[in-house]
């Protein structure tokens, strides 16, 4: 009988071990696990993540979130789902989402990190179905539409109405949706970014509601995410300092083209374009002095000064890329101007500088009377250094 107590006794005091052994690893391995948004925070990093919607398992738009938490400061980068290149591995030229697959988007993420040249870590990604019901959980979302449209689709017609209005999640798809081939790309573009802008405003509003288990789960439930569940409602909750009014959009552009009939987009420069306006707006995200620049949408007159045709409009295009509104094309009144020169306003100095960085321009005049008289913020006088991309010595 002794003996059966003292084989009982051991048997609890080697459970009690087992259990204590098993509780210090659950803890050492919590401790050891790396919550990449309170990294970013604690290191002071930018974390980039994609925000991705899909229909019928291709996305509809690709927006990367370029976020830095310590000071709250963020853009928006659109990249097309059209945007064609050669994808080595597929051994052809095709569009990106040839790439996609929707239970696992790393293949077409890493292509696209591979034309930014910076990695895109994590992803958000929804359907249809998923991202009615995520905007239902936020209890709609604030867009404005600047004219009420009434379009069909897929056989059912839909009317979206004029004004800033709180849409429902069914009423923010068909928002989404919403293509007129007769107008500018860059007006979806910006129904997708005002989209991706309208959801984290509405996750700040909504934040203590986030911190409910029901809510949690229910939002989990509809998104697709390689976030850990930590780190995603911790960036959530960092959303309530975000000034949405002044995320930076910015978006890859190119030539269009159609290729074995399909339409693409080739990235200008092959590329290289679309890796300058990240690496600006990666530095505009960090630095609170270049972010003040981008508080304001800058408006640009560029003028020829040279004898080869063209050179403004290639201008204009680099400097719309990077969110600049060119209001005029021209030529200049001599075409004998040696170098590229910057004229702005003694109160955009600081706006000067990136003004000229774009394009590596190293000569900045400043001129209130002629600014004045051009109603723009800047004119941009391009010289013979200027080979359609950069000022070369």
């Amino acid at each position: 009988m002794k003996l059966k107590k003292a084989i009982d006794k051991n048997i609890i005091f080697l459970v009690i071990i087992i259990i204590i052994t098993i509780v210090t690893l659950i803890v050492v391995i919590a401790k050891t696990i790396v919550e990449p948004f309170d990294e970013a925070v604690k290191n002071g990093s930018i974390i980039n993540i994609a925000f991705i919607l899909e229909k019928e398992s291709k996305p509809v738009f690709t927006e990367i979130f370029l976020y830095y938490p310590q000071n709250a400061r963020a853009a928006l980068l659109d990249i097309p789902v059209e945007t064609g290149l050669i994808i080595k591995r597929l051994n052809r030229t095709d569009r990106i989402d040839a790439l996609y697959e929707s239970k696992h988007p790393e293949k077409y993420l890493s292509q696209i990190e591979d034309i930014l040249q910076t990695t895109v870590d994590y992803y958000i990604v929804m359907d249809e179905n998923q991202f009615v019901h995520f905007i239902d959980l936020l209890e709609g979302c604030s867009v404005f539409i600047p004219e009420a449209v009434t379009y069909d689709l897929d056989g059912k017609q839909v009317h979206l109405p004029y004004g800033t209005v709180t849409l429902d999640g069914e009423k923010m798809l068909y928002y989404v949706l919403y293509k007129d081939i007769s107008r500018p790309d860059w007006e979806y573009v910006g129904r997708y970014q005002d989209t991706v802008k309208a959801l984290i405003k509405n996750i700040s509003l909504l934040n203590e509601n986030l911190k409910n288990s029901s809510v949690k789960r229910a939002l989990l439930k509809n998104i697709k995410t390689n976030l850990p569940e930590r780190s995603l409602f911790s960036m959530f909750t960092s959303f309530v300092q975000v000034d949405t009014e002044k995320i930076i959009y910015q978006r890859l552009t190119g030539i269009n083209r159609v290729v074995d009939n399909k339409n693409m987009i080739f990235p200008l420069y092959d590329g290289e374009l679309v890796r300058d306006i990240v690496k600006q707006t990666l530095n505009a995200l960090s630095n609170a002095e270049s972010f003040v620049v981008e508080d304001k949408i800058f408006t640009i007159t560029i003028l020829n000064g040279t004898p080869v045709n063209g050179l403004a409009k290639k201008a204009s295009e680099v400097y719309s890329s990077f969110g600049y509104e060119v209001m005029n094309v021209s030529n200049y009144e001599s075409n004998e101007e040696t170098k590229t020169r910057i004229i702005a306003k003694t109160q955009y100095q600081n706006a000067a500088e990136n003004v000229a960085r774009v394009i590596k321009c190293d000569m900045i005049l400043y001129d209130d009377a002629l600014i004045t008289n051009s109603n723009t913020d800047f004119i941009i006088i391009i010289g013979k250094d200027f080979n359609g991309r950069y000022c070369v010595k």
